[in-house]
């Protein structure tokens, strides 16, 4: 089977861009302490960071396959800022507060694994969808009134891990 790409760029851009849309300045929490993480340090604390990635906020800004990056000022000085998608935490839409998890939409990347990456099951890190049997047991009235009620397909999202 081939292995697709991640899709992690489109979940973040679709979240991104849907603040953009709706005029949200977007805020990113972000854990500094994952391998990758490339923030300066000084603004740190309890190993998060939030930064802001407005489009006044930010230059050069890049979706990639395994993070963002941009270039942002700190204290006068411009800083490259590079966030994989397993360091992001949240997106926080500033002017409502409102908090978007993204570190539970954004999967790992298998290649980031500490070590070496061991010959695995294909299914490692695999997200997949089964269907929900979500019906009710219909009473004899029901099938001979034919009132069954069909209320589409229905889906979980399962992750292996």
């Amino acid at each position: 089977m081939q292995r697709m790409s991640s899709f992690n760029p489109y979940i973040f851009k679709a979240f991104y861009d849907w603040l953009i849309d709706n005029e949200i300045t977007p805020h990113l929490l972000v854990n500094a302490e994952v391998k990758g993480v490339q923030v300066p340090q000084s603004y740190v604390r309890n190993g998060k960071i939030v930064l802001s990635i407005s489009s006044r906020a930010v230059r050069n800004f890049s979706i990639d396959q395994k993070d963002i990056s941009f270039y942002a000022r700190f204290n006068g000085q411009d800083e490259f800022i590079v966030i994989p998608y397993n360091a992001m935490l949240d997106l926080i839409a500033v002017e409502n507060e409102i908090r978007y998890p993204l570190e539970m939409w954004l999967t790992p990347d298998p290649e980031d694994e500490e070590g070496e990456q061991e010959e695995s099951d294909d299914n490692d890190n695999v997200v997949g969808f089964s269907t929900v049997d979500d019906s009710t047991d219909e009473t004899d009235e029901q099938k001979d009134e034919g009132e069954k009620k069909d209320s589409g397909p229905s889906f979980t999202i399962l992750k292996d891990d």
